[in-house]
């Protein structure tokens, strides 16, 4: 589900991604968001705190506060997840040569 939810979030928002493209953000997020739901704050609690603190909105952060009301993982574990599949997807992406970025 993790896993799922991560390509949601990357996918689902490229203009927020592309300003703030981070697998630390998204971690940093993730933690936030898992330690709110600890608190028993709600979904969209959840998400206007997020969207104040991070200037994002939409499915990224709604995605991400549903998946930490429904995680029973700790703040770090849960945020560890997101940044360990991040990275892995981040390593799968194909990258540009310096070259071909300059012409």
């Amino acid at each position: 589900m993790m896993r799922v939810l991560l390509v949601v979030l990357l996918v689902s928002s490229p203009v927020a991604w592309a300003q703030n493209a981070s697998c630390t953000l998204l971690a940093d997020m993730a933690i936030v968001a898992r330690a709110m739901a600890e608190e028993k704050l709600i979904q969209p609690q959840i998400v206007n705190v997020l969207a104040r603190i991070y200037s994002v909105r939409g499915p990224t952060l709604e995605a991400m506060a549903e998946e930490a009301v429904n995680s029973s993982l700790s703040p770090f574990v849960f945020s560890h997840i997101f940044l360990t599949q991040c990275e892995r997807m981040r390593q799968r992406e194909p990258r540009q040569s310096f070259r071909r970025k300059m012409t």
